[in-house]
């Protein structure tokens, strides 16, 4: 059946038996909303590009879609994501989008489909997850889709971001952060500015850098402080690292959209108040949400 190119399927249909379409040429299909399963390797070595997979499928065979070279969309409509059989992407196209309806569904996805075939975006192209609902959540109002995860490193893991704000009047010094054992980090952006300290009236320098790190990884966040000649002044007035939600507004921009749930503060956790001083932080740890480090001294 290699000249078999489109086929329509019965709207009562709920199974997809196994080989059904294997081998064909297959290059487009719409699954009906009835069918709730799919069978191992019932589309393998077809050419189709893109595939909706409907809410009511709740499992997925074993090499169901394997050596689907051409496809570089599937679009996942169920809120829970449906059982996957092992390498049920495997051999396909190296920059394939997955689309899941809701941010808040990646959890389900990730379990679901780790393991099974993605090509790993460490090699420099692979597979990507991304939300139908992230444009309404990150500012824009619709005008910007950034991935949600990516298949790297042997795994699906979700894009994080780290926000790291270091404020001071007459000291010198930073805070940023460092990538342990070869952790996934990218530095962004980094901006300043100056505002006045309300509680010494004096003006204040203020440091703002934008990282960009994946789940599953451990990272170190440096905070430094010294007077103009770089010597040790045991003058934080204020440190801590809180949970937030941060999404990318633009290639080079990002947005906050709420901080709280403090998880690191004070010298109980950095040391003692020398001239560096460090955290450990891991997001995996944290229900995958972003960081905001922020370091206040004289």
């Amino acid at each position: 059946c290699s000249k078999l190119n489109s086929v329509t399927l019965s709207e009562s249909l709920t199974t997809i038996p196994n080989y059904c379409f294997t081998n064909t040429g297959l290059t487009e299909i719409t699954i009906p909303a009835s069918v709730t399963s799919i069978g191992n390797e019932a589309f393998r070595n077809t050419a189709f590009t893109e595939l909706t997979i409907p809410s009511n499928v709740t499992s997925i065979g074993t090499e169901a879609f394997r050596n689907v070279a051409s496809m570089t969309r599937v679009n996942f409509k169920s809120e829970t994501a449906p059982s996957v059989g092992n390498n049920a992407f495997a051999n396909g196209f190296a920059n394939i989008q997955i689309w899941i309806p809701l941010y808040d569904n990646y959890v389900s996805y990730r379990n679901a489909l780790n393991s099974k075939g993605f090509v790993d975006r460490k090699t420099g192209s692979g597979a990507t997850m991304h939300s139908e609902d992230y444009s309404t959540l990150n500012g824009t109002k619709g005008s910007y889709d950034h991935d949600l995860a990516r298949y790297y490193d042997g795994r699906w893991r979700k894009v994080l971001f780290a926000h790291t704000a270091r404020y001071m009047s007459l000291s010198s010094g930073h805070a940023r952060l460092l990538s342990v054992n070869n952790s996934y980090l990218v530095f962004l952006h980094e901006k300043s500015g100056t505002s006045v300290n309300p509680a010494t009236g004096l003006p204040q320098n203020a440091f703002y850098t934008y990282y960009e790190i994946l789940e599953g990884y451990s990272y170190k966040i440096e905070t430094k402080t010294g007077n103009a000649w770089g010597k040790p002044m045991a003058s934080w007035l204020n440190r801590n690292v809180t949970l937030c939600q941060i999404y990318a507004k633009s290639s080079t921009s990002l947005y906050v959209s709420s901080r709280g749930g403090e998880i690191k503060t004070g010298d109980n956790v950095y040391g003692n108040c020398d001239a560096t001083s460090y955290c450990d932080i891991s997001p995996e740890d944290y229900n995958l949400q972003s960081i905001y480090v922020y370091a206040k001294s004289t």
